[in-house]
Parts: C-alpha cells; sequence; structure tokens
C-alpha cells in the first residue's frame, strides 16, 4: 500500500533514484516497477550499500522497529516518518506520524480518525494529494498462472470474487469474523449468481 507514494514522488523529484529496501518476500512484488530504480532485501548485504551512500531524502512510513532503525541508519540529512530512537523505541519525526502513531495507542483517536492510510501516507511524507492507487508491475505469465487456477477451480464461472480472509500475525485484531465472509458470501451469490466466491492468503493466513 505504501507503493502509492511512488507516483508523486517522482513528480516532484524526476530525475530521483528510489531505492526501497523490504523483505525477502515482498521483492517479487516491486522487481520491474518503473518508479523503482532498486530494490534491496534486508535478508541480503543492504546494510553496506546503505550506509556507504547518501540520500536526499530517507522516508518510513512504518512504525515497526526494523524500518525505523533503517531510517535511523540512513545518511539523509532530510527524514520523514518514523526513526528509532536509539532506546528501543520509535519516534514520530513531524505532526503527521505523530497523529499516526497516537491513533495505535488510543482507541478512542482512533476512533474519532476519518483519515484514509493513503491521506496519512501522504501527510507523512509530504506529498500533496489525491492519493494514487499502489503500483504493482505483476508479470503477465503470473497473471495467466492466477487465471488457470481460477478456470480450474471453477469452470463455470463468469466471474470470480476473492476472499482474503487473512490479516497475517500483525494485523489479528482487524480480522474479519468467518460468519460475516459467510454473510458477504450470501449476498454476492444472491446478486451475482454466475460468479464464484474463492478464499485467497498467504503463507501467514
Amino acid at each position: 500500500r505504501t507503493t502509492s507514494c511512488l507516483a508523486p514522488l517522482k513528480q516532484r523529484y524526476p530525475r530521483s533514484h528510489v531505492t526501497w529496501i523490504t523483505r525477502a518476500n515482498a521483492v517479487p512484488l516491486l522487481e520491474g516497477n518503473p518508479s523503482i530504480d532498486r530494490v534491496l532485501s534486508i535478508d541480503c548485504n543492504y546494510l553496506e550499500l546503505l550506509l556507504a551512500e547518501r540520500f536526499d531524502l530517507a522516508i518510513g512510513p512504518d512504525t515497526d522497529i526494523l524500518s525505523a532503525s533503517i531510517v535511523a541508519l540512513a545518511r539523509s540529512d532530510v527524514k520523514r516518518g518514523f526513526m528509532a530512537d536509539g532506546r528501543g523505541g520509535v519516534t514520530p519525526l513531524n505532526e503527521a506520524a505523530e497523529g499516526w502513531w497516537r491513533m495505535g495507542i488510543d482507541d478512542e483517536v482512533k476512533q474519532a480518525n476519518r483519515r484514509t492510510y493513503g491521506e496519512w501516507l501522504y501527510a507523512m511524507c509530504d506529498l500533496p494529494t489525491p492519493v494514487a492507487r499502489p503500483s504493482f508491475q505483476l508479470a503477465s505469465d503470473a497473471v495467466e498462472r492466477a487465471a488457470e487456477r481460477l478456470r480450474a477451480w471453477a469452470p463455470e464461472a463468469a466471474r470470480w470474487r476473492c476472499f482474503n480472509t487473512g490479516a497475517s500475525g500483525r494485523w489479528e485484531e482487524k480480522r474479519w469474523k468467518a460468519s460475516y465472509y459467510h454473510q458477504l458470501a450470501r449476498m454476492i451469490e444472491a446478486d451475482d449468481p454466475d460468479a464464484a466466491i474463492v478464499l485467497v492468503g498467504g503463507p501467514e493466513e
């Protein structure tokens, strides 16, 4: 979802070179993206490059301690989002980041929130709205393989409605109840009887 910041970043800095640091399992989602010049995995030797180079801007929109530590290590005079505080915690670097951080520790603040994640992300990154869609460049063979599987699972279907019922280990409290998915499936079935309901998910789900 953070790839939605790529379009306005490239518009603001058209000659920029974007390095994206992520976990190995996310690398295939980012490789080949025309707005990303280099993808580094934390499972490989990314630290040598991170510490040897200078950056004009470092962005860490995640409160995760590893992400915040990467921002702290980045050699950049301008940093936005979150950074490790050197004591095992995370510190917000601007007003928007502090607002997002407070929502994570105060249920009343979270319930009163009316901004989308994309709007918070753009505010943390000091980017102009409207919020762009996430940017993915899926390989054509991956799309075809998925279509083949869907056709094999439900060959008579005219359309497929995919439910990703998981929330990984990080978002357990945000997981929808199975009964809600059941109700939604019944509503779709009544409205679109030619569609098939398919359950999808990742290794953590």
